[in-house]
């Protein structure tokens, strides 16, 4: 999913007076057409929507595009990239919000800045970068074949199941 998208999540609504019309999102398809499903294609449904719903797509698409320029560089070079990565993608998602914030001229709080999105993003960022081919996470500790692919199901796992407790206007079982 992209930052735009998860940051809208925890934007507060606009006033009605506001709101224009707009196209159904590809989650607000893909959740109506779940509701169709048998309750084993929804468990499915749901842990792809775990993955995609926290993997900053805009980050992650410009750190591989980042690692292909690097080409063979050094290992040294490739943490580096990677590190800077981590760090900036809750940065990226709390500018985002701010940004967005400011745009409905409304002083964004601390205690309402997206603590969640910010989190799981750089969570998800760093499950997704360890499942690349040639991965420096991977490599740096000698971990097997499958790790990335692992990780990524499990970080998927807790981050779907964690994500009603954080968002806001999740149902809340």
């Amino acid at each position: 999913m992209s930052v735009n998208s998860m940051v809208d999540r925890f934007l507060p609504p606009e006033a009605p007076e506001a709101t224009t019309p707009r196209a159904r999102t590809l989650e607000e398809t893909g959740s109506r057409r779940a509701e169709r499903k048998s309750p084993a294609a929804d468990a499915v449904g749901a842990a792809l929507a775990a993955v995609v719903a926290y993997i900053p797509t805009e980050i992650v698409g410009t750190y591989v595009a980042i690692l292909d320029l690097l080409g063979d560089a050094g290992r040294s070079w490739l943490w580096g990239v990677f590190l800077f990565f981590v760090v900036s993608t809750p940065i990226i998602v709390l500018v985002t919000f701010l940004v967005k914030h400011a745009r409905r001229a409304r002083a964004a709080r601390t205690a309402s800045w997206p603590w969640w999105a910010m989190g799981a993003a750089t969570i998800a960022f760093a499950a997704w970068a360890a499942a690349l081919p040639d991965s420096v996470v991977k490599s740096a500790a000698s971990l097997p074949r499958g790790f990335g692919a692992a990780a990524v199901v499990v970080t998927a796992l807790i981050l779907g199941t964690l994500s009603p407790l954080f968002e806001p206007g999740a149902k809340k079982t």
